[in-house]
Order: structure tokens, then C-alpha cells, then sequence
């Protein structure tokens, strides 16, 4: 998959190879290609990087998504997992609340290889201040992760 080497080196600390990679992926979708994955992968980096401006590139990108009468659902379920978690990222519990119930339905999963869908809820929830439901989707997180052997 073309988000892995972004994926790898930016969890690597290798930053300026990761946006490299990250550069290739935006050409790709200047094509028309997977908006929804930029949205995602983006935010990813702009987190490890701590670059507020790529949160704004990810979040207008992951947008996109939902204006395509060509998006397939995976593509929408990338753009709607990575705008939850610029969502979490900067505080708002408007932007943490827009997708809870999607990310809900996800639950006892991965979502794509990124995040437990169980800890995005529970960031998702302390982020929307209830801190009882967030406690409840953590001990989801770390059940999901025990049985996953991580």
C-alpha cells in the first residue's frame, strides 16, 4: 500500500523521509485517486511532527471525500477516520461528536492499520468530556490489544 512508507518512517522518527512519501501520495490523488487516505495518513504525521498546517491539509483533503459521487465506502471510512481524529487532535467536541456513531459501528476492529477503534472512541469521548464512556472504550482498547497479543 502507498500510505506504508509514511506510515514506517514517520514512526521511525525519519520526519523529511516521510514527507517525502507523503509529497508522492498527494501527486497520486491529484489524479482523482483516494483523497481519503491523505486525509488519514496526513493527520498521522502532522501528529508526529506536531504541524498544525498539515492538520488543515488533511482535514480540507479528507473533505473531499464526501463531495465525490465517486468516493467507495472505504475511501469514506478513511476521510471519517482520520477528520475523528483531527477532531481529538484539536479539542473540539463538535468535531470529536461528527463521528462518533461511525466510528462506533467499527468497534472490536482496527481502523486501516492505524488506530484500535476502541481507543479512537475513547479519545473521541474525553474529547466530547465524558470521561465515564472513555474510561469504558480504553478497557475496550486494551482487551482488543491483550487478545491481539500487542
Amino acid at each position: 500500500m502507498v500510505a506504508d512508507p509514511v506510515l514506517l518512517e514517520s514512526e521511525l522518527g525519519y520526519i523529511p523521509k516521510a514527507q517525502d512519501y507523503l509529497t508522492r501520495i498527494r501527486e497520486i490523488t491529484r489524479g482523482g485517486h483516494d483523497f481519503g487516505l491523505v486525509g488519514l495518513v496526513v493527520q498521522v504525521v502532522a501528529q508526529k511532527v506536531e504541524r498544525g498546517d498539515q492538520l488543515d491539509l488533511a482535514e480540507t483533503t479528507a473533505e473531499t471525500v464526501f463531495s465525490s459521487p465517486s468516493a467507495t465506502s472505504s475511501e469514506t471510512g478513511r476521510a471519517k477516520t482520520g477528520l475523528a481524529m483531527i477532531g481529538v487532535l484539536r479539542g473540539g467536541r463538535a468535531g470529536a461528536a461528527r463521528f462518533y456513531d461511525s466510528i462506533s459501528a467499527r468497534k472490536g476492529t482496527t481502523l486501516f492499520w492505524v488506530i484500535s477503534a476502541d481507543r479512537l472512541l475513547g479519545l473521541l469521548s474525553e474529547t466530547m468530556a465524558d470521561l465515564e464512556q472513555s474510561a469504558a472504550h480504553f478497557e475496550d482498547a486494551l482487551t482488543f490489544c491483550r487478545k491481539a497479543g500487542v
